[in-house]
């Protein structure tokens, strides 16, 4: 097994001696591990040293998932004491764990597994008085100023009566797609995370964590007194950025309220949470996203230079795909207009636009080679504006490359054939109906379209009917038997049959995501 580990100078040897004796191939580094070092080294599992803030170690390993096959984890965290906790992967063997008790040479090494009871001795605070926890969290959703004095009484909350900012920190889901194996790794990186924050508290002005869970947190931040407005907004700056290093810069989403100036409106700054939540999709290059940093940073732009930009992109689309101009136009479109607006409509709007012009534009060879048709790439969920516009590129360029490769159809009937079938798809289409409508005969209409398309006319009807009916799979709620006759199949065996023909799955799998 080849391993990874990072760790300090002082373990190298270690790790170094129980390589040999293990018989397991090792890198040690006293640096976090690039994605370069795990490309070239491609380890089968990863062992690293829990690093202050915690935040850094879970940057790495959002590039360690992104850039190597590495599915073993192992953290470990000594101390002083001679004591060393752990979080690992689930494993069906015990190889890396007996790997790195070999390796670590502490007195105790100490697994950690949320919730047992070795968590306690690790975090004595984790499973503090539920009533407190439960009262601190009504604070999110409205309190009176009497209920706020007795919660902070009767629990010690070291919050001042007025003038606080609600600070949230969120973690993008997807990190937690590995959950069920890594549950244990994520707990403690969370653990870590929330001792950062309050290290951050305590050398601040203080304040407390009203409410947790392992992708988020709530904190309230008792703010100072200053009367000079830019002063609160320099404090306000200043928390997020701390908060925002503890919180980590890959897949991490943080927010801070206005000011508020008493407990009742803490449940305002919830709410606006809930509302600028959406910008994060415009804003990923904010430490935090503030209702300042969105009235500061969003610009609206006239009706004319937007519909100019789609207007040439289009017929760039139309004419010219391989243009030079066309990746700048959509550049310019995605990240200089749309961003800054932070307008989902608008984005919706352009992205709307493009897709209808790369469905009119597409090749008839392009339809053959794929089911999986760009309009559905590009619709698929994105995390960001600039990873959107990154999609429409890719899909541009393929188009591109792939457009050179096409047939030219120069025959007239057979152009005026494909788009009369993509108009009538769901219609009972027969080759000798088709001939009849446009005056030529069956075999000679045949003959033409297969030499100019390379496919047969069925075989081209039964390609147009399953795309569409992937799209309607996909984007709406529509019964699979209702989806069968919008395309043109009375018989919901036969369309389920041709279905998991053409695309190697069934009209359920597909709705599922199984593609």
């Amino acid at each position: 097994m080849k391993i990874l580990v990072y760790g300090s100078r002082e373990f190298k040897a270690g790790f170094m001696k129980a390589q040999s004796q293990c018989g397991h191939q090792v890198l040690f580094t006293d640096r976090l591990p690039s994605a370069e070092d795990a490309i070239s080294f491609s380890p089968d599992a990863v062992i690293l040293m829990v690093q202050r803030p915690a935040s850094r170690i879970q940057d790495c390993l959002a590039v360690l998932y992104e850039s190597c096959s590495a599915r073993r984890f192992l953290l470990f965290e000594p101390h002083p004491n001679g004591n060393c906790f752990f979080a690992e992967t689930t494993q069906q063997d015990d190889s890396l764990h007996d790997f790195f008790r070999e390796a670590a040479g502490w007195k105790h090494t100490i697994p950690l597994q949320y919730p047992a009871q070795s968590w306690q001795l690790r975090f004595p605070d984790a499973f503090e008085n539920l009533q407190r926890r439960e009262a601190m969290k009504t604070m999110l959703y409205g309190v009176t100023q009497e209920e706020f004095e007795k919660y902070r009484r009767q629990y010690r909350l070291h919050i001042n009566t007025s003038d606080f900012y609600l600070f949230m920190w969120e973690l993008d889901k997807t990190v937690l797609v590995d959950y069920p194996v890594n549950k244990s790794i994520h707990y403690f990186l969370h653990a870590l995370r929330l001792e950062d924050f309050s290290m951050i508290l305590e050398e601040n002005q203080g304040g407390e964590i009203v409410f947790s869970d392992i992708s988020f947190a709530y904190i309230l931040v008792n703010a100072s007194h200053p009367s000079c407005i830019r002063t609160r907004r320099q404090q306000a700056d200043h928390f997020a950025l701390e908060f925002s290093k503890a919180a980590g810069q890959i897949s991490s989403h943080c927010f801070i309220s206005d000011l508020l100036l008493g407990p009742e409106d803490i449940s305002r700054g919830h709410q606006d949470f809930k509302r600028t939540c959406a910008y994060r999709f415009f804003c990923r290059e904010a430490v935090a996203i503030s209702n300042d940093y969105i009235k500061s940073h969003q610009r609206w732009f006239s009706r004319d230079e937007i519909q100019n930009t789609i207007d040439a992109i289009e017929h760039y689309l139309s004419f010219d795909i391989s243009s030079k101009e066309l990746p700048e136009l959509i550049r310019r479109l995605y990240l200089k207009i749309v961003k800054p607006s932070m307008s989902y409509k608008l984005y919706y709007l352009v992205s709307e636009s493009i897709l209808k012009s790369l469905k009119s534009e597409l090749s008839v060879k392009l339809l053959m080679e794929t089911i999986d048709s760009p309009w559905l790439v590009l619709t698929t969920q994105l995390g960001t504006i600039e990873e959107s516009c990154t999609r429409v590129l890719d899909c541009i360029h393929t188009l591109a490359k792939q457009q050179v490769k096409t047939h030219n159809i120069s025959n007239r009937v057979v152009r005026q054939v494909l788009r009369y079938m993509e108009e009538h798809y769901a219609d009972p289409l027969s080759v000798s109906d088709i001939a009849r409508d446009f005056n030529v005969s069956p075999s000679y209409l045949s003959q033409c379209f297969k030499k100019e398309t390379g496919a047969s006319m069925k075989h081209y009807l039964t390609m147009l009917r399953m795309q569409q009916a992937k799209k309607l799979l996909l984007t709406t709620d529509d019964s699979v038997s209702s989806i069968a006759i919008a395309v043109g199949y009375d018989d919901y065996r036969q369309f389920s049959k041709m279905f998991k023909v053409y695309t190697g799955v069934t009209p359920v799998q597909c709705r599922k995501g199984v593609m």
